[in-house]
């Protein structure tokens, strides 16, 4: 039996759900698996598998189901070892093994501080656009589960939204700051170089309405890349059977030419024989 290195912990990834955008969630896992170079275990926060876990009303000024739901990452961790959650809106374009590589134990939660100062308004879907300090900071975040034990689901179904985003259950010393390529804001900020995750943070092509994103190109392409299919040579044309039953088709005999005539035209075994201009065949009659 092999066993797993003492102090190996396999990364677990939990993306938040929203029906709207299960072609998103798809698509995101799939970037994280196909340039990992862990093993990953993958999980969606979905409010259907949370009855009676998740008994928030639903805020108006929520755009996506998993808004307060995934501050519940360390409930359904056990508050145990190391867990990644990250919104639906995004690609991944590193491997995972190296966010993985930065966790630090001098904190209880790791994420990129955005300087996000937008305007109140309306983003993908006609969803609300609203203001606030940190925002963005929660949608990728590393968290140490051991050391979130305040994130209990009566918190989260308690709290305000702004007590959850803003990270007032936790001291300001407990965050730690990853590296900005790892949370990159397309249509808000310039994209660097070699962006490591984009977000669509003000929607993806996916949505119709998105069509014309920056960055569009990536995702589309890396939705793409999910279908593979093996490469089939074209088949043999193979004459078809005849049915049992019907009719065979006509063979076609050629007639040699005779000496000193034309050539009689291909006439088919079993068609009636041709007939002289002016010929008229009599009816027969059985008496």
């Amino acid at each position: 039996m092999t066993h797993t290195p003492a102090g190996f912990e396999i990364p677990r990834v939990f993306i938040g759900y929203d029906p709207r955008e299960r072609v998103a969630v798809n698509v995101l896992a799939d970037s994280f698996q196909a340039r990992s170079s862990l093993p990953l275990l993958i999980a969606q926060v979905r409010l259907d598998q949370l009855a009676g876990v998740y008994q928030r009303e639903r805020d108006p000024r929520q755009s996506t189901d998993f808004s307060f739901s995934r501050f519940l990452v360390p409930w359904l961790a056990g508050y145990q070892g190391w867990a990644l959650f990250i919104d639906a809106d995004m690609l991944c374009l590193a491997d995972l093994a190296e966010l993985w590589a930065l966790r630090d134990e001098r904190y209880a939660v790791q994420l990129v501080k955005h300087q996000h100062l937008c305007e109140q308004g309306l983003k993908f879907q006609g969803m609300p656009q609203t203001p606030y300090g940190r925002k963005n900071w929660s949608s990728v975040m590393l968290f140490n589960c051991a050391r979130c034990t305040a994130l209990t689901p009566e918190l989260v179904n308690s709290a305000s939204g702004l007590e959850l985003h803003q990270f007032h259950w936790l001291a300001d010393e407990q965050i730690g700051a990853l590296p900005p390529e790892w949370n990159v804001l397309v249509g808000v900020q310039p994209l660097p170089a070699a962006p490591k995750i984009l977000h669509y943070t003000l929607g993806g092509p996916w949505f119709d309405d998105c069509l014309t994103m920056p960055a569009s190109d990536r995702w589309l392409a890396a939705r793409a890349a999910m279908n593979e299919p093996l490469p089939v040579e074209p088949a043999a044309v193979v004459p078809s059977k005849p049915v049992a039953g019907s009719p065979p088709e006509p063979l076609v005999v050629v007639v040699p030419e005779p000496v000193g005539g034309r050539s009689p035209q291909p006439a088919a075994v079993g068609a009636p024989e041709a007939q002289p201009v002016g010929h008229h065949p009599l009816p027969v009659s059985i008496t």
